[in-house]
């Protein structure tokens, strides 16, 4: 029983209030459970639960707890993957002392089962036009839209987990010269200067050199 994808929307608001509209494809094999309790972090609520085939499905979630537990009728057993799709809502981020907002719970912010288990990321995230969202993976695409800027992010590979923050970046890249290291991508908000980056940049492309050295290649 595993997560195998995340596919969806999420948008920000200024203050940090989250909307998601989230699917998720679950792998059950040969189980067909009568529910399944995913953990959430309590700072969000619920607002619909359905399946594939547009089915509403009950669920239960109590005030200030993390979790939510969803119950499956007969009918949304179409292959042995359960697509859901769940909307939910909440004061998910706060803002840090330099005017980024960042998440709360950087890994109860999706539906969860299971502790780090990998999954696919793949999450467009609308927020506000004089805003930018960073998240895991790769930034498939950037567009606007009246009254919003929207950014397309997917994970090339299963991850752990899944996080962003929101804010004014500037960036800088770090191209290595052994071909098999990726460059070095660094943001910051515009306190920092592009001589703080390319060092921080620097110690990140000595550690690679040095541990593929000591372990393996990267």
């Amino acid at each position: 029983l595993r997560i195998t994808k995340y596919n969806g929307w999420v948008q920000i608001e200024d203050g940090g209030k989250m909307h998601a509209d989230l699917g998720f494809d679950f792998y059950t094999a040969h189980y067909r459970p009568s529910t399944l309790h995913f953990t959430l972090s309590p700072e969000l609520r619920v607002l619909r639960v359905s399946a594939e085939a547009g089915d509403t499905l009950a669920f239960a979630q109590e005030p200030k707890e993390a979790g939510v537990t969803v119950f499956l009728a007969p009918q949304v057993w179409l292959s042995d993957t359960l697509r859901l799709f769940m909307q939910y809502e909440g004061e998910a981020l706060r803002r840090h002392e330099n005017g980024t907002l960042f998440l709360k719970d950087a890994i109860n912010w999706v539906p969860r089962w299971g502790y780090l288990a990998r999954a696919q990321y793949h999450l467009v995230f609308k927020c506000s036009p004089r805003w930018r969202v960073l998240s895991v993976g790769e930034r498939v695409r950037d567009w606007d839209e009246p009254s919003f800027h929207l950014s397309f992010y997917k994970t090339r590979e299963p991850a752990k987990a899944s996080t962003f923050c929101l804010g004014r970046f500037e960036a800088d890249t770090l191209a290595l010269l052994h071909a098999n290291l990726p460059r070095i991508g660094i943001h910051s908000t515009p306190r920092r200067s592009a001589r703080d980056r390319r060092r921080v940049a620097g110690d990140i492309a000595n550690s690679l050199h040095f541990y593929e050295r000591l372990l393996a290649p990267y």
